[in-house]
């Protein structure tokens, strides 16, 4: 599983990968890149994206 988010993580994008490699999949690989290529790695890397525009996984709601 590959997860992508924004590069420059701040506290909550790092508890998330921290929280994911625990309890739901230690071989997990996180991909951190510009904001404006989030979304074009996602589907290149066939990635979850989250925290960034368009993601379905992000705190703002």
């Amino acid at each position: 599983m590959k997860w992508v988010t924004r590069e420059k993580a701040k506290v909550y994008r790092i508890a998330c990968p921290w929280l994911i490699t625990h309890f739901v999949d230690p071989n997990v690989a996180f991909l951190y890149v510009p904001t404006d290529q989030v979304n074009e790695v996602a589907k290149r890397e066939d990635a979850i994206p989250y925290d960034a525009a368009g993601a379905e996984l992000t705190p703002y709601r």
